[in-house]
């Protein structure tokens, strides 16, 4: 069987993550910066790819300090230069009503938050058709986010293709193979 170069690509990341991780402290339990390195990734797996630089937006609850130190850390990873293959990925911070009007989003990772702001920014998502990222298992229980991302202790990435297909999200065939539904 041959392995692709995107596949292999992955790999390498993976395997590469994993000993950055290594060096670096999470600010939090939550979100890991390898995390952050696993989602970006998976951007590069979507049916028609962003190219160049791309901005993703970080939805945070701003009554929950846990979910604000969660995108404050995500935002550093990101803001240290995060590149991925030829994508280079920017990081914004927002509040799930901004979903709705912001521009020139690729994606959307959101923290722990509230089931209120993980609703609104999924709606906002999903008029955008925005793919919706999480490290929290809520937000999928709640079919407000297409994937979820762990890296700990080994990486997974599930989807939820329900909320993928409302949001007109379609994955590659070689990561539809890679990932697992979210059950």
């Amino acid at each position: 069987m041959k392995i692709s170069t995107k596949m292999t690509s992955f790999v390498f990341l993976c395997v590469a993550t994993s000993a950055f991780a290594m060096c670096m402290k999470p600010a939090s339990a939550e979100v890991t910066s390898k995390d952050v390195m696993v989602a970006a990734r998976a951007l590069t797996f979507l049916e028609s790819p962003p190219k160049g630089t791309v901005e993703i937006g970080i939805v945070r609850d701003a009554a929950d300090q846990a979910s604000v130190k969660d995108a404050e850390l995500i935002k550093s990873v990101i803001d240290q230069g995060l590149s991925v293959g030829d994508l280079v990925v920017r990081a914004r911070i927002l509040s799930a009503g901004e979903v709705q009007g912001a521009t020139g989003l690729a994606a959307i990772l959101v923290t722990t938050a509230s089931p209120a702001i993980v609703q609104d920014m999924a709606a906002g998502a999903k008029n955008r058709k925005l793919l919706t990222i999480t490290t929290d298992p809520a937000c999928m229980r709640a079919n407000q986010c297409v994937m979820l991302v762990r890296s700990e202790p080994k990486i997974q990435v599930l989807a939820n293709s329900q909320v993928a297909q409302q949001n007109g999200i379609s994955f590659n065939q070689t990561f539809s193979m890679m990932i697992k539904e979210f059950q």
